[in-house]
């Protein structure tokens, strides 16, 4: 969605100071300047940033369009705004086996308020809305794939999201039978490694110049 070449300066927030300690440990990152803050209320200047981009969150944010202004109001004219998120309610998360597993033990999972923005037509209105240029939705899929079930185990349950807080409450018992029906049920590729297919929406605009 952005262009592909190197920035010369990166920002990014986060609401939780413990998302950004953790952040700031990671080698890759001791570039970027990681602080505290709210997407509705941008800590930056207008006009700061030639780009700004939103990953993943945008379910998490009480008002999206409120979101989207303040990055617009931090992107100089002719900048790109743009954001992705995992196609919730139609089953295009990393963890939906993992959500289906759980479900198939009894279990209802109800999905977030905000996972009603996670659809590509729910982009398409948050960004028309901005009155941004050249404003684009698409559908991204990407190969998820691990090299063995405990791996997969492992990732999809180190993070306390919605599903694994649902799993958390589960009884051991309830718990392997999740197990069992994952090694039964999750598509392998012919090397034998876990593979399937997960997707996002995505969004972008400019603004006007």
């Amino acid at each position: 969605l952005l262009d592909r070449c190197a920035p010369l300066e990166v920002s990014a927030i986060d609401p939780s100071a413990d998302q950004i300690a953790y952040a700031r440990t990671i080698p890759a990152a001791k570039a970027v300047n990681f602080q505290v803050g709210d997407a509705q209320s941008l800590p930056f200047g207008n006009g700061e940033f030639d780009a700004a981009s939103m990953a993943l969150v945008i379910t998490f944010i009480p008002d999206p369009g409120k979101a989207l202004a303040e990055m617009k109001r931090v992107v100089k004219p002719g900048g790109t705004i743009a954001t992705y998120v995992w196609d919730f309610l139609n089953g295009g998360s990393p963890q939906q086996p993992l959500r289906e597993a759980v479900e198939a033990a009894g279990v209802t999972i109800e999905h977030m308020h905000g996972h009603e923005n996670s659809r590509r037509e729910a982009l398409d209105r948050i960004f028309a809305a901005a009155s941004l240029d050249d404003a684009a939705t698409r559908m991204i899929e990407v190969d998820v794939s691990y090299p063995d079930f405990d791996t997969y185990w492992t990732s999809q349950t180190a993070l306390a999201n919605t599903t694994v807080q649902y799993l958390r409450t589960m009884t051991a018992a309830d718990i392997e039978r999740v197990k069992a029906h994952l090694r039964e049920h999750l598509p392998k590729n012919r090397s034998g490694r876990i593979a399937y297919k997960a997707r996002a929406s995505a969004a972008k605009g400019r603004v006007p110049g």
